[in-house]
């Protein structure tokens, strides 16, 4: 029979031994076995949501994770350009590193427009050949 309800420093360290687990590649089949045997649930559905919350905290760790890496490669990228000296930055060349940078430091941010990646949107329209003299008669007259 499982114990008392744990204090939360054997909570947390549950749930990271669940996601050690996780990063072994155990199967989550054999997760859940381990918990019941180790009494850490009481039931079989309780060992899946202590299996799902040690998944939540991974996948909120690894987003932070990317957020952080990310503002830290601006400031790196922005450090570059700081660093670089200022007869350099004058020249074509140190114009054009400055610049790549900068494209850089926006893709990071989400502000960089990358028309390869967007996909046309077609409409079709079905007019009538009368309708369509009228449309370009009207063109006409106005350019």
């Amino acid at each position: 029979m499982p114990k008392a309800r744990p204090d939360k420093v054997e909570f947390e360290k549950r749930l990271i031994t669940i996601q050690g687990w996780m990063i072994e590649s155990i199967p989550s089949a054999m997760i859940v076995q381990q918990i019941l045997l180790k009494d850490w649930a009481k039931s079989e559905r309780h060992a899946f949501i202590l299996l799902q919350k040690a998944r939540e905290r991974w996948i909120k760790f690894e987003d932070d994770n990317i957020l952080e890496k990310r503002k830290m490669r601006v400031q790196e990228l922005r450090g570059m350009i700081r660093a670089m000296k200022q007869e350099y930055k004058v020249t074509p060349m140190g114009i054009r590193t400055i610049l790549s940078i900068q494209k850089e430091i926006s893709k990071l941010e989400g502000v960089y427009f990358d028309p390869d990646k967007v996909t046309p949107t077609i409409i079709s329209v079905d007019l009538s050949q009368d309708e369509i003299r009228k449309y370009s008669k009207a063109l006409e007259e106005e350019y």
